[in-house]
């Protein structure tokens, strides 16, 4: 054992004889303990829960649902705005694909009423022409 650790532990019971070190109060020496502890570690406090806590937590899994949901349905719309996922308001048209050919060219293939059409955006200039995709007109065009 080193000369300071026989030195601090020599002082301790030193100061324990003499009556000079804190007193250390155990729980179960009697009813009177427990406000002992109180007073020696003030942090140590025996109180009630807190009462009204769970309205509060209901409170706030309420908010987290409600924000939960309303991302949901931004990104829906987003989604939809995108053309990812399909409109469900009973739209006639949808975007079925979209392709840019050059920075001043845009092909987009519209479904319109279960009919699709190709439209060709240039500059200043729109084209549109019906797009067949039938098994005959595909081997017509691929003659």
């Amino acid at each position: 054992m080193s000369r300071r650790i026989a030195v601090g532990l020599a002082a301790a019971l030193l100061l324990t004889c003499l009556g000079l070190a804190p007193k250390v109060v155990w729980a179960d020496e009697g009813s009177d303990a427990g406000s002992a502890v109180e007073q020696i570690i003030p942090f140590k406090r025996q109180e009630p829960p807190v009462s009204g806590a769970a309205p509060k937590v209901v409170f706030v899994l309420l908010m987290l649902l409600a924000g939960g949901v309303g991302g949901l349905i931004v990104l829906r719309r987003n989604l939809q705005k995108k053309g990812v996922i399909p409109a469900v308001n009973g739209s006639r048209i949808t975007v079925v694909e979209m392709k840019r050919l050059s920075s001043k060219l845009n092909v987009f293939l519209l479904a319109v009423d279960g009919k699709e059409y190709l439209l060709l955006q240039g500059e200043g200039q729109i084209q549109i022409a019906r797009h067949d995709k039938s098994p005959e007109a595909e081997s017509r065009h691929g003659a």
